[in-house]
């Protein structure tokens, strides 16, 4: 259990540590046994930060080829620190399964942001993708990395990292789209998630 009075081994930065877990006497190092840091949002930088997360079915697209939202997290100002991470997944029904495309995305700063995940489906009911988006060192520089998959696939599809320039020390918003290439067919977002890892 955390003990206030323990002092941590040397190497760990006084501002950033807020506890030990100790495997016996309080403020012998030899019993140390973890830490936990604080990150620059206040909050423990090993443990995800829930940002939003629902089961659904969510928001449906149909009627339309037109890009559209179907889910918006806000990415409050400074809580990714120079190094954080923001890493979920969306879950979406196709219908019908045809051979028009139907495609998910991720994208940074709203609507009009930046792409960072894109993956279209084809001639299935049920897809997934997954995003994993870092900054790299500054709090303005991201690179993201995603994945997509239908049910009857073997293999995931591994989407192009892509590179953006978000500033994460303002508040900014993370959306999940969807667009069809046949606006009388349909793409709900059925559940997602969104956690953030802080990095100072």
């Amino acid at each position: 259990m955390p003990t206030s009075p323990a002092q941590p081994p040397s190497g760990y930065r006084p501002d950033k540590f807020i506890g030990l877990v100790s495997a016996g006497t309080p403020g012998s190092p030899t019993n140390f046994v973890g830490a936990y840091v604080m990150g620059s949002d206040g909050q423990p930088m090993d443990i995800p930060r829930v940002l939003g997360a629902s089961a659904g079915p969510v928001a449906a697209l149909t009627g339309s080829t037109a890009e559209a939202t179907l889910a918006t997290v806000t990415i409050p100002a400074g809580t990714l620190g120079l190094n954080g991470r923001i890493v979920g997944s969306a879950n979406f029904i196709l219908s019908p399964s045809s051979a028009n495309a139907k495609t998910g995305r991720i994208r940074l700063g709203g609507l009009a942001g930046t792409s960072l995940v894109s993956v279209a489906w084809t001639t299935n009911t049920i897809a997934s993708l997954w995003f994993d988006i870092s900054n790299q060192n500054d709090a303005a520089v991201q690179r993201a990395y995603g994945y997509g998959n239908r049910a009857t696939d073997t293999v995931m599809a591994v989407t192009t990292p892509v590179a953006s320039v978000i500033d994460t020390a303002a508040a900014t918003t993370l959306v999940i789209t969807g667009q069809l290439a046949d606006g009388t067919e349909s793409l709900t977002l059925s559940s997602w998630y969104v956690n953030l890892f802080n990095g100072a």
